[in-house]
């Protein structure tokens, strides 16, 4: 066996070597160990070729600082409140941000006014998502019901204007209409 460097004084990373350590009781290995205070104080017994080799270079506060700031990065928003985001699929204006799970923000719509948005951020990047309202997937009263943008396919609802109003020109929605020839002969049940 070699000459054994005495590490004493040395500093390796946020470790300072305070003397040589007496081996932990459970181990049968042919290492010296030596007694560390971590810049944080605390204080642990490390064999001579982890620090050497840079493997060890704390108590463990380091990799805990490392993975507090790397959550803290990925909780940045990119977006800010009144932000406008004008796409071929969005023209919304930003009005507040929710963190649940995963970043959203509120909407308002430019285009046709609905206020109940919620987009991911991952989606306003990919540009994957419209305004619900817009695209049909969300019947606003008002904004996109068939009376307020197709009112001539009112009469052909059983259910008249309440039932028109749940539903969108573009809707995939089942509907089931009245024969405008013979309305009291040819109606379907739900």
């Amino acid at each position: 066996m070699g000459k054994w460097i005495d590490l004493t004084h040395h500093r390796f990373g946020r470790l300072f070597v305070i003397k040589k350590a007496d081996k932990p009781l459970n181990v049968k290995n042919k290492l010296r160990y030596w007694l560390c205070e971590c810049d944080c104080t605390n204080k642990i017994v490390v064999p001579t070729s982890r620090l050497l080799n840079k493997q060890t270079q704390s108590c463990g506060c380091l990799f805990m600082d490392s993975l507090k700031e790397r959550h803290l990065h990925h909780r940045k928003w990119l977006y800010d409140t009144g932000q406008i985001i004008f796409n071929d699929k969005l023209n919304i204006i930003l009005t507040d941000k929710i963190y649940d799970k995963r970043k959203k923000y509120k909407y308002s719509c430019h285009k046709c006014g609905y206020t109940e948005g919620l987009i991911t951020e991952s989606d306003i990047i990919n540009t994957n998502a419209g305004c619900p309202c817009c695209i049909g997937r969300v019947v606003v009263e008002g904004i996109n019901d068939i009376p307020t943008t197709a009112s001539w396919m009112v009469k052909y609802f059983l259910g008249g204007y309440k039932e028109a109003k749940l539903y969108t020109r573009s809707s995939d929605k089942k509907i089931f209409p009245i024969c405008p020839n013979l309305p009291n002969l040819f109606k379907y049940k739900k």
